[in-house]
C-alpha cells in the first residue's frame, strides 16, 4: 500500500469574478498560473509541498502573485468571469482568460 496521496482537482476548478477574489488578494494569497502550466499541475505541486518545483516556476514567472495591473481590468468588468480558479488552502491559484 502506498503512502502517496493523490489529489484530484478536476472538479474543483471554477470560473470566478473579481468580487470573490478581492479579499484573498488583500491577504496576498492569490497566484496567477501562466501557460504552459495549468491549475491542476500547480495545485498538485502545492498540495504535495514540492517547494523546489514551485521555486523554479516562481523564478521563471510561470507562477506569480496577482499584481495591481490586473485589478483595474477586473474592476472594469465586475460581473464577468475573468479567470478560472483553484483553491489549495491557504492559496488561490488563478488562470486568466
Amino acid at each position: 500500500m502506498s503512502d502517496e496521496v493523490e489529489f484530484d482537482f478536476s472538479n474543483e476548478i471554477q470560473a470566478g469574478r473579481w468580487e470573490l477574489l478581492e479579499p484573498h488578494y488583500k491577504k496576498e494569497t492569490v497566484f496567477v498560473v501562466n501557460d504552459p502550466l495549468d491549475l491542476q499541475t500547480v495545485g498538485h505541486c502545492l498540495a504535495k509541498d514540492q517547494v523546489n518545483i514551485l521555486k523554479i516556476w516562481l523564478d521563471n514567472k510561470e507562477v506569480y502573485k496577482l499584481e495591481k495591473e490586473h485589478i483595474s481590468a477586473f474592476e472594469s468588468q465586475p460581473k464577468a468571469d475573468l479567470f478560472d480558479f483553484l483553491i489549495v488552502q491557504p492559496f488561490i491559484l488563478i488562470k486568466l482568460k
